[in-house]
């Protein structure tokens, strides 16, 4: 999963989010990746079949 933020990523979020993830009962491993610390190449990868599943513009 891309974490795509239009603030800075606060540090806390991505341990919560791991953490809600490893004790989730999904049947597959999540990855975090932090968009803005990702190279211009990995993005065009993944752009290419992104599913976006919060539009930037809404608030969690």
């Amino acid at each position: 999963m891309i974490l795509v933020m239009l603030n800075k990523l606060e540090a806390t979020l991505p341990v919560l989010l791991e953490n809600d993830f490893d004790e989730s009962e999904l049947p597959f491993k999540v990855d975090l990746v932090d968009w803005a610390s990702t190279s211009e190449s990995f993005r065009k990868v993944i752009s290419k079949t992104a599913v976006v599943l919060l539009p930037l513009d809404e608030e969690v």
